[in-house]
């Protein structure tokens, strides 16, 4: 029986069932439409005039990522398809408008996300992603990658763990009222820092689509830090990489204002007082 109450916690952590704990009532009505990141300065200092746009649809659900480097003229978009239950068909990946590959999800028989293609303009495969679902874990095997995500009993990522090309790394994650507070890494070539958020009290519209769509943010298993901006149930105000001597590595601020539902319409990201990013947020 014990078993078989975890293998549902794995189906819920893919396919995004609600968990105690979490505000769903206000997540459902958040009606996020779009979120945009400008970036000014790269994280190792230069100048980067580039922006970053998500659109969501009224269901919460992503219909499109689209970066662009104006810098360089890039432009990248994903889109994305789904069925008429709001299952997740495929995402399309475009550069400067020609095509580059197609992620194409496949399902069993219990719903559950059972390989993940990366399929190119000829039909070939390019690349993909085969899950397993074990107890408590999703184990998610491609070339040359094994990944293992653990979870507790209330479905909160706590553990990632990596095995590539030999070396092993690993991740834990600290949650405390569906915010993650903590994340700290190791490897078996002696290498570990931590990561600590702190948050403000307003809710993050986005965290409704990290709990429900996670495999829908692309590669989020490999590099959850590049969607730290979803993650947590409220926004987080400060971010820092600490050594394990305890040196500062990296450290910024967040700052935020708010619409008359105490949801965020705009922020800042500062690193030592410098302004680094900008976020807007649109709502329907």
């Amino acid at each position: 029986m014990k078993k078989t109450l975890l293998f549902l916690f794995a189906i819920c952590f893919v396919l995004g069932c609600s968990s105690d704990g979490d505000d769903t009532s206000q997540g459902e009505s958040l009606n996020i439409k779009k979120f945009t990141t400008t970036y000014l300065i790269d994280n190792n200092g230069a100048n980067y005039d580039a922006e970053t746009t998500y659109l969501f649809d009224t269901f919460g659900k992503i219909t499109s990522i689209k970066k662009i480097e104006f810098d360089r003229d890039y432009e990248e978009l994903l889109a994305y398809t789904y069925n008429n239950s709001g299952k997740l068909l495929t995402i399309e990946r475009n550069s400067n408008d020609n095509f580059f590959y197609e992620m194409v999800y496949e399902y069993s028989d219990d719903n559950t996300i059972e390989t993940i293609n990366y399929i190119n303009n000829d039909g070939e495969m390019l690349h993909f992603l085969n899950f397993e679902y074990q107890n408590s874990e999703v184990v998610i095997n491609e070339p040359l990658i094994n990944t293992v995500l653990k979870y507790n009993q209330q479905n909160k990522l706590i553990e990632k763990e990596s095995i590539a090309e030999g070396h092993t790394s690993i991740i834990f994650f600290s949650n405390i009222n569906n915010n993650i507070t903590n994340i700290n890494f190791s490897n078996d070539q002696n290498s570990y820092f931590e990561d600590v958020f702190t948050y403000n009290e307003e809710i993050n519209p986005l965290y409704p689509i990290y709990k429900e769509h996670f495999f829908s943010l692309p590669r989020s298993h490999n590099n959850l830090l590049v969607f730290k901006d979803f993650f947590s149930q409220k926004n987080y105000v400060s971010y820092s990489r600490i050594s394990d001597s305890g040196e500062v590595i990296f450290s910024e601020t967040r700052t935020f204002e708010y619409n008359e539902n105490n949801l965020p319409v705009s922020g800042e990201v500062r690193v030592d007082g410098v302004l680094y990013r900008e976020l807007t947020y649109e709502y329907y």
